[in-house]
Formats: C-alpha cells, sequence, structure tokens
C-alpha cells in the first residue's frame, strides 16, 4: 500500500524532535513516511523516522539544492520546516516545490519580511492596534545609550534585542537589581547591571545599527500555537512556559484566554498567516499581554498541545489534503504537560 504522506521534517535533533516524529507515525500509523534532517548527523536511535538524513544550515546556498535532491529522491509530497531560516528560506522558492507538487507548511515572501525582523514586527502590529512591548529603535551609537537611559529611569531596567535573532539570543537584560553578570535560567539570555554593561559594553554589543531596546516585561510568558489557512483562523492553543525562557523546555500548563485568542485572530488576519504558527508572548508589569514574537513555523514544543489534546498535526495534514478540520475540545485550564527523560539500552554493532 502506497503511503498518503510522505514528509520531510527539517531540524528535527530539537529537544522534542523525536516527540514530534513519534506523535505522526502514532497518528497516521501505516499511512505515514517520514524523512528528518538536521545540521547535524541524526542517529537512527535519536529519533523515530524512516530514514534521516543531514542537511546544510537554511542559510547556506546549497540548501535548497539538496533540499530539492532529497525530495525528489524519497518522493516527499509534505515538508514541515522547524527552524526559521529554513521556512524562510523554502518560502522565497515555494515556486519551485509546487513545480513538484510539493506543499510546504511555511509563510508567505511578504508576510516574512515582517516577522522575520523584530523591528518590523513591532512597527507592523502597533500600527495596527496590537499590543507589543513600549520600544525604541536606535540608528546610532548616540540614540542606543539615550534609550537605554530613557528605559533604565523609567523603568530600573532595559531589554536589548537583536532584531534578526530568535529565540532570545542575543537578548540581554539590563536590571538595577542584578549585581554583575548572571546567564537567565541557562537559557540564551543574559541580564547584567548597568555598571558590568558600561565597563563590558564592547564585549555584547557590535557597531551594527538599528537596534531594538524594549521595556523589560515579565511572567507569565506564552507559546501560543496557531492554525490558519490563508488569513482565515482556525483555533489555538495557549500554552504557559514553565520555565519562562523556553529554552530549556521544562513543559507548559495550558491555558484558556479568551482576550489571547482574540488576539490571534486579529494577527491571522492581518499578516495573512497559514499552517501551523508559533507567537510569543509575554506579560507586562499592569498583567497586559503583549507579543514579543512571531515565528514563521511551527514551535518546537507544538506537539504539546497534541499531548494535551488538540491534535493539531491531524488538523495540519487535514488541511493539506483541503479537509474538513472537526470541532476542538478545548484541554482543561491548567492541564501541566512536562517532558520525561527515559533512557534505553542500545544495542551496538560488533567491530568487524
Amino acid at each position: 500500500m502506497p503511503y498518503k504522506h510522505k514528509v520531510l521534517i527539517t531540524s528535527a535533533g530539537g529537544f522534542l524532535g523525536s516527540q514530534n516524529i513519534k506523535y505522526l507515525k502514532n497518528t497516521f500509523k501505516n499511512k505515514i513516511w517520514i524523512l528528518s534532517s538536521d545540521s547535524r548527523k541524526l542517529d537512527s536511535y535519536n529519533t523515530d523516522a524512516d530514514h534521516n538524513i543531514k542537511l546544510p544550515k537554511g542559510n547556506d546556498s546549497k540548501y535548497i539544492s539538496e533540499v530539492i535532491k532529497n525530495v525528489k529522491k524519497y518522493k516527499i509530497n509534505f515538508i514541515l520546516p522547524c527552524s526559521d531560516e529554513e521556512a524562510i528560506k523554502l518560502s522565497n522558492n515555494l515556486m519551485l516545490f509546487k513545480e513538484l507538487n510539493i506543499s510546504v507548511a511555511c509563510q508567505s515572501t511578504n508576510t516574512n519580511k515582517i516577522i522575520s525582523n523584530k523591528i518590523k514586527t513591532y512597527e507592523f502590529l502597533k500600527n495596527s492596534n496590537i499590543n507589543v512591548p513600549d520600544f525604541k529603535v536606535a540608528k546610532s551609537s548616540i540614540e542606543f545609550f539615550k534609550y537605554i537611559n530613557y528605559f533604565y529611569k523609567k523603568n530600573k531596567a532595559v531589554v536589548i534585542k537583536d532584531p534578526k535573532s530568535r529565540g532570545n539570543r542575543g537578548t540581554i537584560v539590563i536590571q538595577h537589581d542584578i549585581k554583575g553578570f548572571t546567564i537567565f535560567n541557562q537559557s540564551r539570555e543574559i541580564h547584567m547591571s548597568l555598571s558590568y554593561f558600561k565597563k563590558n559594553k564592547k564585549k555584547f554589543i557590535n557597531s551594527n545599527f538599528p537596534k531594538l531596546l524594549c521595556e523589560k516585561l515579565f511572567s507569565p510568558c506564552y507559546d501560543l500555537d496557531v492554525l490558519a489557512n490563508n488569513g482565515k483562523y482556525i483555533c489555538s492553543v495557549l500554552r504557559e512556559r514553565i520555565n519562562p525562557a523556553g529554552v530549556p523546555f521544562r513543559g507548559n500548563i495550558i491555558r484558556k484566554k479568551k482576550k489571547i485568542e482574540n488576539l490571534s485572530k486579529n494577527i491571522v488576519n492581518l499578516l495573512n498567516l497559514s499552517w501551523l504558527v508559533d507567537i510569543d508572548i509575554m506579560t507586562k508589569s499592569n498583567g497586559e499581554p503583549v507579543v514579543i514574537e512571531i515565528n514563521p513555523r511551527m514551535s518546537g514544543s507544538v506537539v504539546v498541545s497534541a499531548i494535551a489534546g488538540v491534535p493539531l498535526f491531524k488538523f495540519l495534514f487535514d488541511l493539506n489534503n483541503k479537509k474538513q478540520i472537526d470541532k476542538i475540545k478545548y484541554p482543561k485550564d491548567g492541564l501541566i504537560v512536562v517532558p520525561k527523560i527515559v533512557c534505553e539500552v542500545i544495542k551496538q554493532n560488533e567491530k568487524k
């Protein structure tokens, strides 16, 4: 019996990559065949995919040619990108895959031009009356230190973000009650005092402008999984992070908040979103939720929503096959899903 779904899942070496694949295999049984890829070599015992390949990173000039070579070889009909760089590169080459009758779960090039840059994202959302952090764009060194002083005087804290980095990479928090330097919750985010920053600024800040400076935000922090089709909202799941930084992943608490659901509907419509999208949300000091990032691909931890009872992967494939999406039964508010580590013995091949 031929497989109905022959899928390439990229960047499958992430923390929950194997669980995503396992869920898909359990959902579609013998109707799905999965090719997983990563920029690092994937060992067969680390993934439940039918076959694993190594691909260049998404920003590599050979990326698209290598993808095309492999999707032809393995007769792939659906690509699920799981890194920003790959989703953007695939988006810029959608016509090539359309000619091969391959669907790619990514946003349009025009949408990615906005959401791949935090400055453009914040400006677009603010002009559309969507809540974002109080922010300033520094176009020079003079403006940069002017805005540091502005936020620090106003809030006793300031956040510096790299406009094009994702997942807290390049994020610096300067705060009055921090002594010296620290890494926040074992994440990619670094915290420091103002005096430490001034003494070591050359170590942390390059001369590339513009730079984004924002007010400091607070917990709760959320991942919002949103399913959409050409600007039409289908459903969403709100997951509060147990580790506010997101990385390393510690699990989620499922939440139900009508205000954030309505927020996701507006964003889908404004940006003409499709497929599965990950929207990151944090909270202002007054409790107001604000959008801090819209990712051009599904969340690396989207399987949590499926485990909680919302079959987003099934819906994603129904969408690809133009089938009607079932009405969801939303999980109970407060449901907790956490990762569990299982150790297994792997039999090694004997040396000949």
